[in-house]
């Protein structure tokens, strides 16, 4: 998304200190301070490089070095003379290496062609990043320099005159924005004149439902119809969007999207409710396994690792359930269900340890092991699923669900390998499952 890769440039200028550059003749440093105007309040500061920094910095003294390395640069730029052709500096400066990067005096000449002619430099620096490779991570201390002398009007006539290239400048205004608080996402969206732009704004930079309420007069009077009936669906989906109601009720959002919003917001409280239990009793209660797996996830950040791990047999399921058990406190109370939801993950990577496994701990094992069989029966070959059946009673495998499995997967290994398909079925032990298979065998038989 656009926000994300230029929320994150906007960050990453001064992480490139300390790499290869590429340097025209330095501007004298002059010491007139930086103006600052009416788009500024939008825009945050810009991270130093840790790099720079020998031990760890006081939040004051953070913001001190901050604020004299911004007004450095400022000095730089207004030095640059007003004959300068700024643009020829800047693409003399400015390599297509991806290694090497326009150093300080290439971005402050780069600070004042955005502010001369901003179009024509930032259709360069698109058209430039491209060449290179790259993705509008430099430059972001010039592009602040003039985001913070511009007014939003000056940001939305860009926008109007150059759709995309207004894109790339508007998005580092929302992130800081949204690093602000939501009255400064409102009033950015505010101060654009077209509604594509205001509701990428608030479509982008609203995420959550909390202190919402009074904006939402505001913001209805931003969108048309389907903005407000895509917005109130969003924002549906978000914890404590039922806090909103009656706000939305009173905003005069039309009848059919505030239906929407109440409607969703039915669907979700469940969901909710769940998300705020403690880990133990999400196991029990959820139904949705990925918003499971990221909660397990966050709880027990090695346990991707062991679950690779499971699978280059270098840990057995017994060692992994308890690390699960350890992980999640209260697991004494929802072991059965731990132990379903690790079978379900440990299945798909090797399913005949998953499964004798399972078989050996769980008492009412053949249901959960049927779920996962229809759903992934191709995890494991027939000759595998013959294995488990040797073992195993006609009414386990039918229960389980293995029978079906092996129903399913006879056909493949019988197109291989029939003499050696149909003599391991024949050793199996007689029940009913043997019945099928040769019956199935029969079938194969006849029709070559």
């Amino acid at each position: 998304m656009l926000i994300a890769s230029h929320g994150v440039a906007l960050g990453l200028g001064l992480a490139l200190r300390g790499k290869e550059v590429v340097a025209p003749t330095a501007i004298a440093a002059v010491t007139e301070p930086p103006r600052r105007l009416e788009l500024g309040q939008f825009i945050v500061r810009i991270p130093r490089d840790p790099a720079e920094e020998e031990e760890e910095e006081s939040p004051e003294a953070s913001e001190k070095a901050q604020r004299e390395y911004e007004e450095k640069f400022a000095r730089m730029v207004e030095a640059i003379p007003a004959d300068t052709d700024v643009a020829a500096l800047v693409k003399a400066g400015s390599s297509t290496d991806k290694d090497k990067y326009p150093g300080m005096e290439v971005e402050a000449a780069y600070a004042v062609w955005l502010m001369r002619d901003p179009l024509a430099a930032l259709r360069w620096h698109m058209s430039w990043e491209q060449e290179r490779g790259g993705s509008l991570s430099t430059f972001n201390i010039s592009e602040r320099y003039f985001l913070d002398r511009r007014s939003t009007a000056d940001l939305d006539r860009l926008m109007v005159e150059d759709p995309e290239v207004g894109h790339s400048i508007l998005m580092p205004a929302l992130f800081a924005a949204q690093k602000k608080g939501l009255d400064q996402v409102v009033a950015l969206a505010g101060g654009l004149s077209q509604g594509n732009n205001r509701y990428d704004v608030i479509r982008y930079g609203i995420r959550s439902a909390e202190g919402l309420a009074p904006h939402l007069p505001a913001l209805r009077a931003m969108m048309d119809e389907r903005g407000m009936y895509e917005f109130l669906s969003n924002i549906a989906s978000t914890e404590h969007a039922g806090d909103l109601s009656e706000a939305v009720h009173a905003a005069g959002f039309p009848e059919a999207a505030v239906k929407a919003f109440d409607e969703k917001v039915g669907e979700n409280a469940e969901k909710w409710r769940v998300e705020s239990l403690p880990l133990a009793e999400r196991i029990r209660e959820s139904k949705d396994r990925e918003d499971l797996d990221r909660s397990m996830a966050e709880a027990l950040p090695d346990l991707s690792d062991w679950y690779k791990d499971f699978k280059g047999a270098r840990l057995d399921a017994d060692e992994i359930y308890g690390k699960l058990k350890a992980g999640v406190p209260g697991s004494e109370a929802v072991e059965p269900q731990l132990r379903s939801y690790l079978f379900a993950k440990l299945f798909p990577l090797d399913a005949p340890a998953a499964l004798n496994w399972l078989q050996a701990g769980q008492a009412d094992w053949q249901p959960v092991a049927k779920a996962m069989l229809e759903k992934e029966v191709r995890a494991a070959s027939f000759e595998e699923y013959l294995d488990l059946a040797g073992s195993m009673s006609a009414k386990d495998a039918e229960a389980s669900g293995l029978k079906n499995a092996m129903l399913v997967q006879l056909e493949s290994w019988w197109e291989r390998d029939p003499e050696n398909c149909k003599a391991a079925v024949e050793r199996l032990h007689a029940s009913p499952l043997r019945d099928s298979l040769l019956e199935k065998i029969s079938k194969e038989e006849a029709r070559r």
